[in-house]
């Protein structure tokens, strides 16, 4: 459901463009086996991209006060976890959202989390490492900046089906000023997909599920 490359990946050419690290017409998909049953049609099964991909590109900014956050919610369910819905998520079955996303070079971070697992994506093994924004040391554990993600060279991937569970972003403005400004921008890989049972699992990219993220 979600993939970092390491920066060192962006210096291997002068930029990485989203374009080049998308999956194509032909690429294959699989889905690990820990996808629950109301995701049947994709649980460990093998796809294959059967067109060509579109690409939709959505830029998003919002200007908060120095050392506030918002929360965005990246699927289509509302929630009063969070105000702002964008909606990212597929609309039926069959289909996969590859979503790159890069960070403009402001003065913030951006920590990322799974509300039905309770969990945030990066931390650590022990219960209370995990970020905690009113916690002046924990709220950068696991954080991600344009330096791991840039906007013009993302390497953050996000992997979306319809109705999974809903990843948030949680966009933290560094203190100093009285506010400022967070942008991301969005690259949407748009596949539709179709059963390649004979595809070869070992040049596969394989979709794990959140709780193969968050469980140990």
């Amino acid at each position: 459901m979600i993939t970092n490359l390491a920066p060192a990946f962006a210096r291997v050419s002068v930029e990485a463009r989203p374009q080049d690290l998308f999956l194509k017409k032909g690429s294959w998909v699989q889905f690990s086996k820990q996808w629950p049953a109301e995701h049947a049609w994709a649980s460990g099964k093998m796809f294959s991209v059967s067109q060509e991909p579109v690409i939709v590109t959505f830029p998003m900014s919002w200007i908060i006060p120095g050392g506030d956050y918002v929360d965005v919610n990246l699927a289509t369910v509302p929630t009063a976890f969070t105000t702002t819905v964008l909606n990212l998520y597929p609309a039926k079955q069959g289909v996969l959202y590859q979503a790159a996303v890069g960070l403009k070079n402001y003065d913030f971070f951006m920590q990322i989390g799974i509300p039905a697992a309770q969990q945030y994506v990066y931390k650590l093994g022990a219960s209370y490492m995990y970020p905690i924004i009113t916690d002046a040391n924990l709220k950068y554990l696991g954080q991600k900046t344009y330096k791991d993600s840039p906007d013009t060279a993302p390497l953050l991937f996000f992997y979306f089906i319809n109705n999974q569970p809903f990843f948030f972003l949680r966009l933290y403005a560094l203190e100093g000023k009285d506010f400022e400004k967070i942008s991301v921008v969005f690259y949407i890989n748009k596949c539709q997909l179709e059963l390649a049972p004979m595809a070869n699992p070992q040049q596969a990219l394989l979709v794990p599920y959140y709780s193969e993220l968050t469980e140990y």
